[in-house]
């Protein structure tokens, strides 16, 4: 709107006073007959402590693997899970009816059918899984701790919630410790082995109603139907070229895994949604991530070096406790001032301030503003306080950490007139200056020369210009971490480009001993049709053409004579076989020629 003020509402929840809303992951629900692990129906339900429901086959290789509670990530053993009794709704769930289509489960004491809205509790000792409303009525009121259909008696505590509609956060998927740290589910030996349902799948289809029997045909189906001599051939050359190819196994989208360059971002350069939304640009098939350059790259590396290093002893050495510090001499008219730069802190700063320094941009120039008791301001080479430019030609954003602080005498720090209006100023301070925390960029210190601090402040000032001139004569730059960054990243490059050669000529090398093999195969086929003699490679011998062949010493080897029905094919048979025939039609019975 074109108003001139904003309501409480506005600012409570919109502007300076709203604060930041975290948003959590979406919720996904888990059916209380859901193995949490498998997300499907639990064919052997087993129960946890905290009430989530477990297939047996699931939950004990990833309790030997682990050992703690999947949902929680609280230790668990396979003792603290007991066996759950369901009890079924419709008795014949093998019927083709609609209302049998799928499984369903109710209270064994009210028949109540059980759903996403019913309060669900199980007896620890017996198993038992019942509504609430049953339990509270006829236990927990009546104060008589006896299992409803057993009789087993139990304590308060063993009732466990599955299910409760009014308190669902436990049920949420996107909340599960094992998956919010990426932990494997299967174990190799269930994937290998024998843990599978009907014609070799992993679905529980006996849970799943009609569509587990429509998934039952289709996969007999495919189980019963016989190969093709073109699929036999391909699983011949797959495994093959597997078996000469040493690459890593594809990703399951079936594309090679490419590696990362050293400076890639965590964010892509969105080629592949831009062009699906734009006719005019290329179509992109993947997201590639966007690069950092070479300084943004320093940056980056700088502000990790950040950390706590400590030793073997628990003493930071004496290396590590020097990284990411550099050191300059500020030689002025009055003496040195001995100044650490926290690059560390505000790398970009730090990198602009030396560059300057060594490019001599600060040689000649005065301090231009003192006001005694609070700061001294220089590095404009106009003298003005209105000029001076960064190595970039350009403002540069700042570098603000709420823990890094004006809290000394010395402390030195970036001048601006505005938000990210840093160029080529500074200032030191003269005491702790808090009222100065979170608008300007501190990034170093003076650490010897503080002396020559006391004389810059002793010099009496006229609207706030020192009456003695103060002259930055040289800037010595003595230790520049960016130098030690810049040899580790020319080593780290080559390290990289020797590793995608050696990549290139490995995948080289793999593909063509898959081309020779399959030529050579290809000329052996050839030249058995043309009748030449071609060395068999398994037996060491030659063959005539695709059936005869040749022992070493060159001999022909007999073989077998063929045998063949002519009768079956309608040929005419000898006359020898003929005569034979008649021989054995006659006979002493029978009727004979009487004329002979």
């Amino acid at each position: 709107t074109d108003k001139l003020y904003i309501t409480n509402s506005e600012w409570a929840n919109e502007f300076g006073g709203a604060k930041k809303k975290q948003l959590g992951t979406a919720y996904k629900r888990l059916p209380f007959n859901f193995c949490a692990l498998s997300l499907q129906p639990a064919e052997n339900p087993y129960c946890a402590p905290d009430g989530i429901v477990y297939d047996l086959v699931n939950v004990l290789p990833f309790l030997k693997k682990y050992g703690i509670n999947p949902s929680t990530g609280e230790k668990m053993t396979a003792g603290d899970l007991f066996k759950l009794n369901f009890h079924l709704a419709n008795q014949n769930p093998d019927s083709k009816s609609i209302e049998n289509s799928r499984t369903l489960y109710h209270c064994p004491i009210t028949f109540k059918v059980f759903n996403e809205h019913t309060h669900i509790v199980a007896v620890r000792t017996s198993g038992n899984v019942f509504a609430y409303d049953a339990v509270q009525r006829l236990n927990i009121k009546t104060k008589c701790w006896n299992d409803l259909l057993t009789g087993e008696p139990f304590t308060k505590d063993d009732i466990v919630t599955i299910q409760d509609p009014t308190h669902l956060e436990p049920r949420n998927i996107n909340s599960f410790f094992f998956i919010r740290n990426e932990l494997a589910i299967i174990d190799d030996s269930i994937v290998n082995g024998g843990l599978k349902g009907e014609a070799g799948q992993k679905l529980n289809t006996r849970a799943m109603g009609a569509t587990g029997d429509i998934l039952n045909q289709i996969l007999k189906k495919e189980a019963e139907k016989p190969k093709s001599t073109v699929e036999v051939a391909a699983s011949s050359i797959i495994v093959v070229s597997s078996s000469m190819d040493t690459r890593p196994a594809i990703t399951p989208s079936f594309v090679d895994k490419q590696p990362k360059a050293y400076n890639s971002a965590h964010y892509s350069r969105g080629l592949s949604s831009a062009s699906f939304t734009s006719m005019s640009l290329t179509p992109q098939l993947s997201n590639d991530s966007a690069l950092f350059n070479e300084e943004e790259y320093l940056f980056e590396a700088m502000r990790n070096w950040n950390g706590p290093e400590v030793a073997k002893k628990g003493k930071p050495s004496l290396e590590k406790s020097k990284r990411g510090k550099g050191y300059v001499r500020i030689v002025t008219n009055l003496g040195n001032l001995n100044v650490e730069l926290s690059c560390c802190d505000a790398p970009k700063t730090c990198y602009n301030f030396l560059k300057l320094a060594k490019k001599g941009y600060y040689n000649g120039v005065k301090f231009h503003r003192s006001i005694p008791g609070f700061i001294i301001q220089g590095g404009d080479p106009t003298g003005t306080g209105k000029g001076g430019e960064s190595i970039w030609g350009k403002n540069f954003e700042d570098e603000i950490k709420q823990n890094v602080k004006h809290a000394e005498r010395g402390t030195l720090s970036m001048a601006n007139h505005g938000k990210d209006t840093n160029s080529s100023q500074f200032f030191f301070t003269f005491k702790a200056c808090p009222h100065l925390d979170m608008k300007h960029t501190v990034f170093g210190k003076i650490v010897g020369g503080m002396d020559t601090l006391d004389k810059m402040e002793a010099i009496k000032c006229s609207n706030e210009r020192p009456i003695k001139s103060i002259v930055i004569e040289e800037i010595s730059v003595f230790v520049e971490p960016f130098d030690q960054l810049k040899e580790q990243l020319a080593k780290k490059l080559q390290q990289d480009h020797e590793r995608t050669q050696e990549e290139i000529i490995k995948k080289q090398k793999n593909e063509e001993r898959i081309q020779n093999i399959l030529q050579k195969d290809k000329d052996r086929k050839r030249k058995q049709l043309a009748g030449e003699i071609v060395p068999d490679e398994t037996t060491n011998s030659k063959c005539i053409g695709k059936y005869l062949k040749r022992d070493i010493t060159g001999n022909v080897v007999p073989e077998k004579p063929l045998v063949v029905d002519e009768a079956l094919f309608g040929l005419a048979l000898p006359k020898d076989l003929d005569s034979e025939k008649d021989k054995k039609k006659k006979g002493s019975g029978g009727y004979s020629d009487f004329g002979k």
